[in-house]
C-alpha cells in the first residue's frame, strides 16, 4: 500500500524547484573553473553575489587570501578549492 503525503501537483512543484536549484548550482560551479585555480576577490564577489564586507568576514573566519609578492599590490586572490571548501561544497 502506497501512502502519498503530498498531492501530485505539490510533488511536481517540489521536484521542479529542486531541479532548478541544482541546475543553478551546477552552472555556477562550472563557471568557477579556471586553469590556474585562482580567482580575484572582485570576481569572487561578483560570481558568488556577495559584498566586500561579506568576503572580509569569511577571511576572518578562515578563508585564506593570496596577494602577489609585489610592493603596493592591492589585488587579492583566492584558490577556488579554498572557496568551495569554505562553502562546504564537496568536489
Amino acid at each position: 500500500m502506497e501512502i502519498n503525503l503530498l498531492s501530485n501537483e505539490t510533488e511536481q512543484a517540489l521536484v521542479s524547484g529542486i531541479l532548478g536549484k541544482v541546475g543553478t548550482y551546477l552552472e555556477r560551479y562550472e563557471g568557477l573553473e579556471n586553469p590556474l585555480g585562482i580567482i580575484s576577490q572582485r570576481e569572487a564577489t561578483e560570481r558568488l553575489e556577495i559584498t566586500y564586507p561579506t568576503i572580509r568576514r569569511w577571511e576572518a573566519r578562515g578563508l585564506k587570501r593570496y596577494t602577489p609578492p609585489i610592493a603596493d599590490t592591492k589585488t587579492v586572490y583566492y584558490k577556488i578549492t579554498d572557496l568551495l571548501a569554505f562553502l562546504g561544497v564537496d568536489e
